[in-house]
Formats: C-alpha cells, sequence, structure tokens
C-alpha cells in the first residue's frame, strides 16, 4: 500500500489541535522542535518509524490510523469497529467505562457483551449519551477551577492578586495601600467571571443530573418493561 505523506500529516495535525497543544508543545513529547512538527504536518517529510510509534503511543492509537489505511475510521480498530456497529463516536467509549467500575472490559464476556448491547440499541440510548457527553465535557470544564487565569498570568501572579485583594478589597481613606501586584484588576476580573461561570455550570450539571436520571429510566423501562408495571 503506499502511503502519503500529506495525509499522514494532516491526522498528525488533527489529533494535536484536539488536544489543543502547540507544535512546540508536541515536539517536546516526542523529543523534537516545533519545526519539524511542522514539516510533519505539511507533508512534506515522512516521520521515521521510531516517530510515528512515539505519535501512536501519545495520541493513544495505532500505527493503521496514522498512516491512512481504509480499515481504520478512528484511532484504533476497536474504535472504529465500535463506531460502525453503533453508529455513535467513540469519544462515548471513556464515559460508558464508567458505568462500571471495572470498566469496559468486564463486558467482554457472552453475558455482559448481551445486556450491553440491549442497552446500546435501546432507542433512548441516543439521548441518554448525548446528556451523558455533555455532563462529561461540563465537568471537566467545572473541575479545571482557576486553571486557564493561572496559565495565562502565572500561579504566582495570580496568589499576589488574592492576597492583596483579601487584605485591600476596601480601602479605606486618607490610608496609603501599597501598588497592586502586576495584571492585578484583569486577574481578579477574569477570576469573578470564572467564578460567575462556575456557579452557572454547576446548576447546569445538576439539571443535566435529573435529565440523566430521567432518560436512564426510560431505557430501564424499555428493557425491563414488566418490572416497570
Amino acid at each position: 500500500m503506499k502511503y502519503s505523506a500529506e495525509a499522514i500529516g494532516k491526522t498528525i495535525r488533527l489529533e494535536r489541535e484536539k488536544r489543543g497543544w502547540s507544535q512546540e508543545a508536541l515536539g517536546k513529547k516526542i523529543h523534537c522542535v516545533g519545526k519539524q512538527i511542522s514539516n510533519y504536518e505539511k507533508g512534506e517529510t515522512v516521520p521515521p518509524l521510531d516517530k510515528l510509534f512515539s505519535f501512536c503511543k501519545i495520541f493513544d492509537c495505532e500505527l493503521g490510523y496514522l498512516l491512512g489505511e481504509p480499515n481504520y475510521t478512528e484511532g484504533t480498530t476497536f474504535k472504529s469497529h465500535f463506531s460502525e456497529l453503533t453508529g455513535f463516536s467513540s469519544d462515548l467509549l471513556p464515559v460508558l467505562t464508567e458505568l462500571s467500575q471495572k470498566g469496559i472490559r468486564k463486558h467482554e464476556s457472552q453475558e455482559y457483551a448481551q445486556i450491553l448491547y440491549r442497552f446500546l440499541q435501546s432507542s433512548n440510548f441516543y439521548e441518554f449519551s448525548s446528556l451523558l457527553k455533555q455532563y462529561n465535557d461540563l465537568y471537566i470544564d467545572y473541575s479545571s477551577g482557576n486553571d486557564s487565569v493561572s496559565k495565562k498570568f502565572g500561579q504566582a501572579a495570580v496568589n499576589e492578586a488574592i492576597d492583596y485583594h483579601e487584605k485591600y478589597d476596601t480601602p479605606w481613606p486618607g490610608i496609603d495601600y501599597p501598588n497592586p501586584p502586576p495584571h492585578y484588576v484583569e486577574i481578579i476580573s477574569e477570576l469573578e467571571k470564572q467564578s460567575s461561570q462556575r456557579e452557572a455550570d454547576y446548576l447546569k450539571l445538576r439539571f443535566l443530573r435529573y435529565e440523566l436520571q430521567e432518560s436512564l429510566i426510560y431505557i430501564l423501562d424499555e428493557l425491563f418493561p414488566n418490572e416497570s408495571k
């Protein structure tokens, strides 16, 4: 089979951008410079085999996916088969794994496979899985806390701004206070916006949790109709 350097480069760029990494950040992970990643992504050069294996490890995919082999619609053959059989994106796999403490591997036996198959084939599964994906994505954002502000200004600057804000938030007339730390106004403003956003996200999480419970009840009623009567 003839492989295309351009197709390989597009896949590398796609996987990098999905993770929000810069070319320099990805280069550090596989021990090369960002310029080399740029050359790979443009299709100017094909990564050597050791670098291809490094990409596979970082992207959690198989070599055939990076090389653009036709039987790969997603990163691994398992993910590809999952998508083809169910019609759903493999992005749902981590969420489905959370349905069991032991993960998706628990369902490898025939008995559990049949139960899982019935669950996936439920007419209400699409709504349930979409809600679960929304909940998972929102929870990740909610759990990140002040990470975005820390990344932008640095944790030390954020800590200084918070300390100053707590000590001198209500200045008294006629009293000289020390000058605020660098980017004080911007940091406090973004922290306040983020706090408001977290409150809104928390309410959305509560609402989504309720919708998930209702959606799951519909699936159970469909799978076990006699029990619900």
